[in-house]
């Protein structure tokens, strides 16, 4: 008996054991499934190792760029990055999502020459906002930046800069990828960043800090990810990013009407979102100083590096949304959108909790004793991020019940409220002034939202949306 007992305890300890296996088996065999929701979940977790390596790698470069810059230096190229990023984010359209938009039809038609001309008109339309931008980015750089007694070397290194992350256009090429559900791709040309970033910034440290070294580096790294997205997208499509389509452009027009007017609705939202953020950037360094400008920007960076999976939730959750609306109706989106809900509440109070706890101890190992004093600014931008957490599936499910303009409207009203907070409070108490105007902001923006929710989602009829396809930006 003793024998027999033996065996069977121990034929139970290795069912126990085999378990955990079979289940991951299981998954692994659903994630190769035709299924939609394994695609989702798929790309869902491509994209969060492609996050997860940047957060990693940025807590380096970020670190050596501190350390060795100093406060004010680093406030310098904080706001030399930040110009950068205003203009990339004004003149940028967002073309990969038009690819997405009016791509499938023809990639599962067979209509190859009018997918063909779709990549070859964002090609130049990507290329043509690059030189655009250029010519923005030499007034400010040349003519404003030493107007306001920078030096000329530096003005001249951030016009370059400038250039370089215009022209490193990624976004036809990312279209592309995604169009033929290749994120796996796309992760490991986006790795480039942040690695060709690390590498250099060990390079700097033999050489010597210079602001203008770092912007050689930051600008090289965006080009060189974006040459490993041209090429892994010729090697995946190569007959789409042929150089003959470029001749009959003119005909997307004539077959996809809406295509200006939809650039042109992600062009604005984009540019308000792009905007709000580096604003208070901007106006630091402006009527404060570039040290505040750069304590505020490290921290802003640090509270975003704890929160990226909230971008990867809203994507997920704007595509599902939609899934579920149309094929099981409102009802079933609401449940989906409560259930979802419960999820960002837990997360949003865990983001607190982290920065609360961690942030001091990040702060000094990151950046050194100096940049200790932006653990309050964090703190803020802490909270201010777990209101956005909160609110991460209300514009998803407004965009899958609504035309979108509704989300149009409030990213507007959002970034007036920004720039009113700002004018109030900076000049009063400077860089603790910022961040309590995005925390104002994040809060208002997070009732705003749930109150267009309410409306919209759980009163709202099964009226069809005009357009689907205005998914939340990065």
């Amino acid at each position: 008996m003793k024998r027999f007992s033996g065996t069977s305890s121990g034929s139970y300890r290795v069912h126990k054991a085999i378990m955990p296996t079979a289940h991951i088996s299981r998954f692994r065999l659903w994630l190769d499934s035709d299924s939609a929701m394994a695609r989702i979940m798929k790309n869902m977790l491509w994209l969060g190792s492609s996050r997860g390596v940047s957060a990693v790698l940025s807590l380096v470069y970020l670190g050596i760029a501190t350390r060795t810059l100093g406060v004010s230096e680093f406030g310098r190229f904080a706001l030399i990055l930040s110009i950068g990023a205003l203009i990339a984010t004004f003149m940028q359209f967002d073309c990969w999502r038009a690819i997405l938009r009016f791509g499938p039809n023809y990639l599962q038609s067979g209509d190859t020459q009018s997918l063909g001309r779709l990549v070859a008109l964002c090609r130049i339309f990507d290329i043509g906002t690059a030189i655009i931008g250029c010519g923005i980015a030499w007034v400010v750089f040349t003519v404003g930046l030493p107007y306001f007694g920078w030096a000329s070397d530096i003005a001249n290194s951030a016009f370059l800069y400038c250039c370089a992350i215009l022209f490193a256009i990624k976004s036809t090429p990312m279209g592309v990828l995604r169009l033929h559900n290749r994120f796996d791709l796309g992760v490991y040309a986006a790795t480039m960043v942040p690695v060709t970033r690390v590498i250099g910034a060990l390079a700097i440290l033999v050489i010597g800090p210079k602001i203008e070294l770092f912007l050689l580096i930051w600008g090289g790294s965006e080009f060189i990810a974006a040459m490993a997205y041209w090429i892994l997208a010729a090697r995946e499509n190569p007959d789409a990013l042929s150089l003959r389509h470029s001749r009959h452009i003119a005909a997307v027009y004539r077959q996809e009407t809406d295509l200006l007017y939809f650039l042109g609705a992600l062009n604005i939202g984009s540019t308000l979102t792009g905007a709000i953020k580096q604003v208070p950037v901007l106006a630091l360094g402006g009527y404060v100083s570039p040290a505040a400008a750069g304590l505020y920007r490290l921290a802003n960076q640090l509270s975003q590096a704890l929160s990226k999976v909230a971008s990867l939730l809203a994507r997920s959750a704007y595509a599902e949304f939609n899934h579920m609306r149309a094929r099981d109706g409102m009802d079933a989106l609401r449940k989906l959108l409560g259930q979802t809900n419960k999820l960002s509440l837990i997360a949003a109070v865990i983001l607190i909790l982290v920065v609360t706890l961690l942030g001091k101890p990040v702060l000094w190992a990151v950046a050194g004793e100096a940049f200790v004093a932006a653990y309050p600014v964090l703190l803020l931008l802490g909270v201010a991020a777990a209101f956005e957490f909160m609110a991460i599936n209300y514009e998803p499910a407004l965009l899958a019940s609504t035309d979108g303009k509704v989300v149009l409207r409030l990213r507007l009203i959002g970034a007036v409220l920004l720039i009113a907070l700002l004018a109030l409070l900076l000049p009063r108490i400077g860089i603790i002034g910022a961040a309590l105007a995005v925390l104002g902001s994040a809060v208002a923006n997070w009732a705003l939202f749930g109150i267009a929710v309410r409306k919209y989602v759980h009163s709202g009829d099964e009226t069809v949306p005009e357009t689907l396809s205005n998914p939340p930006t990065d």
